[in-house]
């Protein structure tokens, strides 16, 4: 069988698609059942051109043997395999993965009535390797298609483009078990082993250091999708999910448990465990999740003393207009409390918090300081009216906007304070006495978009260590673009 004009001209294909040309093509297959068991196949075509991609160059080669059987029927037996070189593709991500040449080896044997069973099959692109056996069957219009194959990629950086992000490391994934290519249903495990994964997140790197393991086995078919189990392993996290998914509900389970959050970065520290559930039907499924932190560190000398010891947390959310709403979130220890809670209003939200002990962050001041107010989701923006109330005078008032996307702040703040905040900043020197502010804040979050007026009268300030000591001061500043 021979393709390609005379003349030389790019001859064009008559497959969907697109245009696809080739400039030539030869293939032969060379088999006399008169004289021989024996069939031998070569080919090759150049210049193949799709809208998408080329191939410059294509050769192919196989041999074997027809084996007639007893019961009249024949088996026929080889190894194929091809080379491909030249490859480019239009899509520059596609470029990158798959890189320029290609190669392919395999044993096959088949009869009729069984499958096609393709064993040591070897592909190669670059460093990038597939193995495996599969045997492939025909099952009315679908193909059914049952097997092992493991992916072997040194480094994942030819992913990168596809990703849409910096991927670095190296990466082994196998699959095992059956698939039908039409109907989408499958009956598969699978393991992924990742050495030194980056997906450039300082965060998810340090996490990724080292070896990290995966582990699913999962099942569809006409009533939906049941994962047996998912198990996740890397730097000191461990999670794990199983449940369904069907037209009709979802019933999914997971759970995470991370020792040591020290891992994430300086400054983190503690460790923590969580349970999460997604359940019900289509549009109207509910999520909860809940867990508990133990000496949560975040890298605050301010914080992280309110986090010593245990910390349980929760939150709920339904599914509406093809997303999430939050129904409830709590946060509790023995130092603080805060909860959110959805009201009859949509997209309204309760917020209350209390600070058991003001003294934790302001000395001198012991006593409850409290947070009352709501926030209400707009089409841009979040929208808040916030009261805090606290001992020594300590009263806020704040109202305004902060954008969904945290690139404007309106804000307006007043109230009353203790100059005694300044304390842990300034020591050993001291300030005591009440203020008041009144300040707005407008503008992209930085202490250039703070303008407005802070007073303070009856203060008192002392300075141990230069014997100096003042009373009854009256201060009044105005602020403006940050500054006083």
């Amino acid at each position: 069988l021979r393709l390609g004009l005379p003349d030389g001209r790019d001859l064009v294909l008559p497959v969907p698609g697109g245009a696809t040309t080739v400039k030539s093509g030869v293939l032969r297959l060379r088999y006399d059942a008169a004289k021989t068991t024996d069939w031998t196949l070569s080919g090759t075509l150049d210049g193949l051109k799709q809208p998408d991609f080329v191939i410059g160059s294509l050769s192919l080669d196989g041999k074997g043997r027809v084996l007639h059987l007893n019961s009249g029927s024949a088996r026929i037996v080889g190894a194929m395999g091809f080379d491909a070189a030249g490859l480019a593709f239009r899509d520059p991500r596609l470029a990158q993965a798959a890189g320029t040449s290609l190669t392919g080896r395999t044993v096959f044997g088949w009869q009729q009535g069984d499958k096609l069973r393709l064993r040591q099959i070897a592909l190669r692109a670059g460093d990038l390797g597939l193995s495996g056996d599969i045997a492939l069957n025909l099952q009315g219009l679908d193909l059914a298609v049952d097997g092992a194959l493991s992916l072997t990629a040194p480094d994942v950086a030819r992913f990168s483009g596809l990703a849409g992000r910096p991927l670095s490391g190296a990466a082994d994934i196998t699959l095992t078990g059956n698939l039908m290519a039409r109907s989408g249903a499958f009956d598969l495990t699978g393991t992924a082993s990742g050495r030194s994964l980056g997906i450039a997140q300082p965060m998810a790197d340090r996490l990724l250091t080292g070896t990290s393991d995966i582990r699913v086995s999962a099942l569809r078919d006409r009533t939906g999708i049941t994962l047996r189990s998912f198990d996740l392993q890397a730097g000191g996290l461990m999670a794990s999910a199983s449940g369904t998914v069907t037209s009709k509900a979802t019933d999914l389970s997971a759970s995470l448990t991370m020792d040591d959050l020290s891992v994430l970065g300086q400054g983190f520290g503690g460790g923590l465990t969580a349970e999460a559930t997604l359940a019900g039907p289509p549009g109207q499924r509910g999520f909860s999740l809940s867990g508990a932190g133990h000496d949560l560190r975040f890298g605050s000398v301010t914080i992280d003393p309110l986090f010593a010891g245990d910390t349980q947390i929760a939150l709920t959310a339904r599914e509406q207009d093809d997303t999430f709403a939050l129904t409830e979130v709590r946060l509790e220890n023995a130092a603080l409390s805060a909860q959110a809670t959805e009201t009859d209003v949509a997209g309204a939200y309760q917020l209350d918090g209390a600070l058991r002990d003001t003294a934790r962050l302001l000395p001198g001041f012991p006593g409850a300081t409290s947070l009352t107010g709501g926030l209400r989701v707009e089409p841009s923006a979040y929208r808040l009216d916030i009261t805090v109330a606290g001992p020594g005078g300590i009263a806020a008032q704040t109202d305004g906007t902060v954008a969904r996307d945290f690139s404007q702040i309106d804000l307006a703040l007043a109230g009353s304070g203790q100059a005694a905040v300044l304390n842990t900043k300034i020591a050993p020197r001291s300030i005591d006495g009440p203020i008041r502010f009144d300040v707005v804040f407008s503008g992209p979050p930085a202490l250039s978009s703070l303008s407005g007026r802070i007073s303070g009268t009856g203060l008192r300030f002392a300075a141990p260590g230069e014997n100096l000591a003042l009373e009854d001061i009256a201060l009044t500043g105005d602020v403006a673009g940050g500054a006083v």
